[in-house]
């Protein structure tokens, strides 16, 4: 029977135990030298003589991860968790590889859950800001920052980051103060000054250090074009028109789309009497700004059109779908969530065929991609192509091994293969990973059931029942 069944994911796993000191000293040496095949080597033998130590588990993970197996990776740090439900470097282990396969919510989901576990442990807070910092959760991104600081001190690049997260989030007072912390660290640190012009840019009474802090910023990085317009615009602002006309020109130059910085061009061409260049500017500023609100209307428009699509599929309303497809389909074919969505329609229709002609054409341009994969696979099976089908859902899950649903996926492909120990490791891996979701309980005990597992096939059909009554609502009295 395979490690995976043996473990009981239902409650059954051991506590971690103590392994002697210096145990994965020549592993971890191994590893942090490159010797990846070595330190594999080693660990995967630590692995069975200390099959309960959580933190072997995390050290074969990063081998794994080093040599490019995400999803053994995967499977060794979610083995580790078992064991230690609050091991926060398994859990950011496991953000670690969510934030590598672009699933930006789930690694902070991760990360999170690794400060409430360990709140002292400063790494936690640094992945977790990182993470808010590209979902543009600023106010969350603050608060990470601010503790991470609080446990590890100040530096000059966290700072920077913390002033500019508070500028975003509209607290201007708080980020010049957060960014003049950075000037006494590095008087000539051209993002600073640079900040704290901005962040004053747009108050009267702090106009003249704006352009102070500025003028340093452009002096320490003349190929800033944004900086330059800043300049200027606070120049014209202050009245200082000869100084800041040759700012605008540079913004424009270094920055041919700025639109604001051809704007503010023509106003300063026009108050100094300079009608031809005033119109030039003037024009150009139009031509940008008209591009840029017919991209933001289309934005908005194929935002509603998909909407329409994707909640007309779920509804398996078929004929709203189609609806919503062709106008997509006619403003923007070779948009690639919207060729998702048609791959989509043909699995929901039974267009399997066509769908694989689709997810055949995006692969070709896009052959790493988790996503049409997934759908490949699942086509594959239901046209009984099932040895193709399980390839490519290992590929899937190669790619984006932390994706429960295509776990899922590969325990029906090995069902259909008379395969069941292999299904019943696939479901058991997703029930790890959505371990609220009846249906991944009962795929176990239906894997359970095939291999003649009678004890574990009725619990994880206790599992079941616990979960689908808990989603009942509750009786009217």
């Amino acid at each position: 029977m395979s490690a995976i069944l043996a473990v009981a994911l239902l409650g059954m796993s051991s506590p971690p135990s103590q392994i002697p000191e210096g145990v994965l000293r020549e592993a971890r040496t191994a590893l942090m030298e490159g010797r990846v095949d070595e330190a594999l080597e080693e660990l995967q033998r630590l692995a069975v003589e200390y099959e309960d130590s959580w933190f072997v588990a995390l050290w074969l993970g990063r081998a794994w991860h080093a040599k490019g197996n995400l999803n053994a990776a995967a499977t060794e740090y979610l083995r580790g968790l078992e064991l230690q439900p609050e091991g926060a470097q398994l859990l950011i282990a496991l953000g670690d590889i969510q934030i590598e396969t672009n699933n930006l919510a789930q690694a902070d989901s991760y990360y999170r859950q690794a400060i409430s576990v360990a709140p002292q442990y400063p790494l936690a807070y640094r992945k977790a800001a990182a993470a808010s910092i590209d979902l543009e959760h600023h106010r969350a991104a603050i608060e990470f920052l601010e503790k991470y600081i609080e446990l590890q001190g100040e530096n000059v690049e966290l700072l920077n980051v913390l002033g500019m997260e508070q500028f975003l989030n509209e607290d201007q007072e708080g980020s010049v103060k957060t960014l003049e912390k950075v000037l006494l660290l590095d008087p000539d640190n051209s993002r600073a000054h640079f900040g704290i012009g901005l962040a004053l840019s747009d108050q009267q009474e702090g106009q003249e250090r704006a352009v102070m802090h500025l003028t340093r910023a452009v002096g320490l990085d003349p190929s800033n074009p944004t900086a330059h317009y800043m300049l200027g615009r606070v120049l014209m602002a202050v009245g200082e028109l000869e100084r800041a006309l040759p700012e605008l020109e540079l913004a424009v130059e270094l920055g041919p789309d700025l639109s604001d910085a051809h704007y503010r061009l023509a106003q300063l061409y026009a108050r100094m009497g300079n009608r031809e260049s005033a119109r030039a500017s003037q024009q150009r500023f139009m031509e940008l700004n008209r591009e840029e609100e017919t991209a933001e209307e289309e934005g908005k428009r194929l935002g509603i059109l998909m909407t329409d699509a994707t909640k007309a599929l779920d509804d398996n309303d078929f004929a709203a779908f189609h609806a919503a497809m062709a106008p997509l389909l006619e403003r923007a074919p070779d948009d690639n969530q919207v060729r998702m969505l048609v791959i989509q329609g043909f699995l929901a229709t039974g267009d399997y065929e066509a769908g694989l002609a689709a997810t055949g054409a995006l692969l070709e341009e896009f052959p790493d991609r988790w996503d049409p994969l997934f759908y490949q696979g699942i086509l594959l099976q239901r046209v009984g192509r099932l040895e193709e089908a399980r390839d490519t859902m290992r590929r899937v899950l190669e790619l984006n091994p932390l994706f429960e649903a295509a776990h899922s996926a590969m325990g029906n492909i090995l069902m259909d293969l008379d395969d069941a120990e292999g299904a019943a490791d696939a479901y058991l891996a997703a029930a790890r990973l959505d371990s609220e979701s009846p249906a991944r309980y009962l795929n176990l005990a239906t894997a359970y059931a095939k291999l003649g597992l009678t004890e574990l096939e009725a619990e994880a059909m206790e599992e079941y029942r616990r979960l689908l009554e808990q989603r009942q609502p509750p009786s009217a009295p």
